[in-house]
C-alpha cells in the first residue's frame, strides 16, 4: 500500500502520528512515546474511532501497536 492508498483507505488518520500512534527519538537515547492526539486519548491512530481496547489494538479496524505497517507508508514518523 502506498500513501495515496492509505489515505484513501483511511481518511480520517491521525495527521500528527501519520497513522503510527507513537514517535521515536533517535537521539542516544531511544525514547518512544505515544501520540497525544490519539493514542492518550484512546483513539485509533489510523481509522479515527475512539476504539482502542485496552492492549491499544482497535476494535474497528484492527490498527495493533505490534503490526510493521501501522502507519502512513512513506511517513518517517516511527
Amino acid at each position: 500500500m502506498d500513501d495515496a492508498q492509505y489515505e484513501k483507505a483511511y481518511p480520517n488518520y491521525c495527521r500528527k502520528c501519520q497513522g503510527w500512534g507513537m514517535f521515536k527519538s533517535y537521539s542516544p537515547n531511544v525514547r518512544i512515546w505515544d501520540c497525544e492526539a490519539c493514542i492518550t486519548k484512546r483513539i485509533c491512530p489510523r481509522c479515527g474511532e475512539k476504539a482502542l481496547d485496552n492492549m491499544d489494538n482497535c476494535t474497528r479496524c484492527s490498527w495493533s501497536r505490534d503490526d510493521r505497517d501501522r502507519g502512513l507508508p512513506g511517513s518517517n514518523v516511527i
